[in-house]
């Protein structure tokens, strides 16, 4: 017969039941040994209660923070259902990928399943590289199955993880959670970090940080950057005004060889950063703002979160169309917070700013696809490949996300002639009126937002965000930074912090019309620009430039000569040459406007209360 996920199970069960039907309740334990985690294998041993009949397991698909379906199922292997004295037959659901049914025998009263996970060694959040043989990050979410159906609130699970000798690590869980159990959603909430050399930082009185690395010479924090995370705690808490958490674990990974993104949780973050970031001037500099980030999305995002993405059932499809809150807000407060806390110098906060500004400023794709729509094909755009993002958009509720609520931060202080400002607001929406740490997940919605900006300062909000958010091709890059009293403005002079960028990652030609990476190949065109116009597109390489061999360097010097640029340009198998005429060099900088308030430089002042 047909199989759908509401029909029998196997042939061996003749009779439809609800899908959780199975699993007797109770505490499911999951005991997992990471002693091969340096050969990247886990291996798991998870037991719970169930009942006769058929039942239906799940992985967890919805990933927190992922906004998408990046459960790395496709990781687990070896799975084997202990039932009954003997090994149980399953079967995968062909509609869903996540779902697999088994039939429990009669008498079985409980199933013990073992499985093993391979540890990614791609790119991509929790289900992108993880490890090297100097220490792991461990996802729970890799590693548990549960029956259908239950809520993630309220199923509880006994963990506990058998790490290699000598290693030693730090996650949010509470110390008893083995014996006594969390529930499902506070452990993939709760990551571990694990390593051979592993060091903690006391950063306030519930806030630590503990960093895991692949040399001891990389664990040698500067004195001057601990204090300054420690000022990042306090100005958090300035800003915010009260803890949503018990305490807090910034959990940082510095290698080379693991993915490099942060993730946030509740309690505590998963920040993965170059071996060296911690310690090397330009590097530190270049990830200065990741630790702000993820610790304001312990306020926006874990504890107030749209409705869209507080599911209580980690297989339920989200709505991700308030991303521009969610991490827009957060893009914003999180490098505000980077400046307030001396993580970044002023200057260096402008550079960034200016680099956001110009990349939006120059988005092709802001012509036809509003800033809500990216926040909407969330899960599609990011893992959608970086060519041709400029004219198809990619994440862009994160920079222009950051840009917008620059404006609403700059219009209010202007308005209320400095009386009233975002911090205001932010204090309002993220105020916590629970006495129980940590404070439960409080959903909003649109009118929830607006009603709280309107009570900061009476305006048409919805007017305003509607423009904003929903409407194409509006000024928002070059008006927000006007706002705060700033303007963009291009020379041929690269700042500092953009030659940094520029030597680690690849380089932003505007007037050319392209992205190179380090090694001249082309990351992106510019829709309709130069380089588009001479049939370059990305993915080709730069071979010659004006008949010498490609280096950046040639090239940059051949566009200062104000001479027609001669390109030899790769396309797989095949080579041509490409003309650009009147090239220049042109990289953005901030610049005040004569005559205007500076309110970017009031925004980023620390707070005293």
């Amino acid at each position: 017969m047909g199989y759908r996920h509401s029909t029998c199970i196997l042939a061996a069960v003749l009779l439809c039941a609800p899908a959780w039907a199975g699993f007797a309740g109770g505490p499911l334990v999951l005991q997992v040994d990471a002693t091969r985690a340096p050969q990247r294998i886990l291996h798991a041993e998870l037991t719970m209660a169930v009942t006769p009949g058929p039942l239906r397991l799940v992985y967890p698909k919805y990933i927190p923070g992922e906004h998408g379906p990046t459960g790395p199922i496709d990781q687990l292997a070896g799975l084997a259902i202990h039932g009954a004295g003997k090994i149980l037959p399953w079967r995968r659901d062909p509609e869903d990928m996540y779902a697999l049914d088994v039939a429990v025998p009669p008498g079985t009263t409980s199933l013990r399943l073992g499985y093993d996970f391979m540890m990614p060694i791609a790119d991509g959040f929790s289900g992108g590289s993880s490890g090297t043989r100097n220490l792991a990050v461990l996802s729970w979410n890799w590693m548990v199955l549960y029956p259908q159906g239950t809520n993630q609130q309220q199923l509880m699970i006994k963990p506990s993880v058998t790490w290699p000798k000598g290693w030693s690590s730090a996650s949010a869980l509470p110390a008893d959670a083995a014996s006594r159990g969390v529930s499902l959603e506070a452990l993939v909430d709760s990551p571990v970090l694990a390593g051979a050399m592993l060091q903690h930082w006391s950063l306030g009185p519930q806030e630590a940080m503990a960093v895991a690395a692949d040399s001891k010479a990389a664990l040698a924090v500067p004195e001057a950057s601990v204090t300054a995370y420690r000022q990042l705690v306090t100005q958090a808490l300035r800003l915010f005004g009260a803890k949503p958490y018990a305490h807090y674990l910034f959990l940082v990974t510095a290698s080379d060889h693991v993915a490099h993104f942060g993730l946030e949780h509740q309690q505590s973050s998963d920040n993965r950063v170059p071996e060296d970031a911690l310690v090397d001037d330009d590097l530190r500099r270049l990830f200065s703002g990741l630790l702000p980030h993820e610790f304001v999305h312990a306020w926006n995002g874990k504890y107030r979160r749209p409705a869209g993405l507080a599911r209580p059932d980690l297989q339920a499809p989200i709505d991700s169309s308030m991303l521009w809150v969610y991490e827009g807000l957060t893009q914003y407060y999180g490098a505000v917070l980077t400046a307030r806390s001396h993580l970044q110098t002023q200057e260096d906060f402008r550079a960034g700013l200016a680099m956001v500004a110009a990349g939006m400023a120059n988005r092709s794709g802001r012509r036809w696809r509003p800033l809500v729509d990216t926040a909407t094909a969330a899960q599609r755009l990011y893992e959608s490949p970086n060519s041709w993002r400029d004219w198809r958009r990619s994440v862009d509720f994160y920079p222009e996300g950051q840009l917008l609520w620059l404006e609403v931060d700059a219009m209010l202080r202007t308005k209320s002639r400095g009386k009233v400002s975002l911090d205001d607001f932010a204090r309002r929406f993220y105020a916590i009126q629970s006495s129980k740490r940590p404070v439960a997940v409080t959903p909003y919605d649109r009118q929830a937002l607006l009603d709280a900006l309107q009570a900061t300062w009476p305006m048409d909000w919805d007017a305003y965000l509607r423009q904003r958010v929903e409407s194409v091709e509006t000024d928002l890059p070059q008006q927000s930074l006007r706002a705060a009293g700033w303007q963009l403005h291009y020379d041929d002079k690269p700042g500092a912090l953009w030659a940094i960028a520029a030597k680690e990652k690849g380089n932003i030609y505007y007037d050319l019309g392209f992205a190179l990476d380090k090694n001249g190949t082309v990351e992106d065109v510019i829709w309709n620009g130069k380089a588009f116009a001479a049939g370059i597109a990305p993915g080709m390489k730069l071979l010659a430039v004006n008949q010498r061999t490609f280096t950046i360097e040639r090239l940059e010097q051949a566009i200062k000569s104000g001479e027609p640029l001669k390109l030899l340009v790769e396309d797989a198998s095949f080579q041509f040459h490409a003309t650009m005429d009147k090239p220049a060099l042109r990289y953005p900088h901030l610049q005040r406007i004569p005559k205007t308030k500076d309110i970017l430089g009031a925004i980023i002042k620390p707070r005293s209360s």
